[in-house]
């Protein structure tokens, strides 16, 4: 008997995360960008939103200053070589496991290919690199992602302070995530 709840579990379950390799013009160098699971995502949503006062009441709106540098680190992970860019982009032969028209590798793909080259504790260091190049990752790590504006503005009502531990929690919880 078919079992059409079970059928859309499984696929839940197997679908692969969507990946797309970007070359990022300030660091010159490519990455791939990937989607990260549900409970990442919303530790992600939580850890980057603040809380500022307008008026009599508070508004909560995205904290960009933790939101694409925690992108990136989620997000970004060395170049996997069975995703390449297409062949008619400027730097494709830049690219870790590019192959010629023959199948050969033009450079061999990177040896830690997959793996993320960042770690929370980057945050800040990212925060000093360039905004033009996390902007760039982060609007590819938004789409992949289907995060919107209106997913960090918070509705409920809470003051600055349990913001803040809210904040920091999530971003604590994100590492241990991150380490399972």
């Amino acid at each position: 008997m078919y079992d059409e709840d079970n059928d859309i579990l499984e696929a839940a379950i197997s679908a692969a995360p969507k990946t797309e390799p970007l070359w990022v013009d300030d660091w010159k160098k490519w990455v791939t960008v990937t989607q990260v699971n549900a409970r990442i995502r919303s530790k992600l949503l939580e850890a980057s939103v603040k809380t500022e006062r307008k008026g009599n009441r508070n508004v909560s709106k995205a904290d960009l200053e933790t939101m694409y540098p925690t992108l990136a680190i989620l997000c970004i992970r060395n170049p996997i070589a069975a995703d390449l860019p297409d062949k008619s982009h400027p730097h494709y032969a830049e690219y870790p496991g590019a192959k010629d028209r023959e199948g050969n590798y033009i450079k061999p793909p990177h040896a830690k290919a997959g793996q993320s080259p960042f770690k929370l504790e980057h945050l800040d260091v990212l925060n000093r690199t360039s905004g033009a190049a996390l902007e760039q990752i982060s609007a590819v790590a938004q789409r992949l992602n289907l995060l919107r504006q209106e997913d960090f503005e918070q509705k409920k009502e809470s003051s600055a302070e349990e913001r803040k531990r809210e904040r920091e929690n999530s971003i604590s919880e994100l590492q241990e995530l991150l380490e399972e």
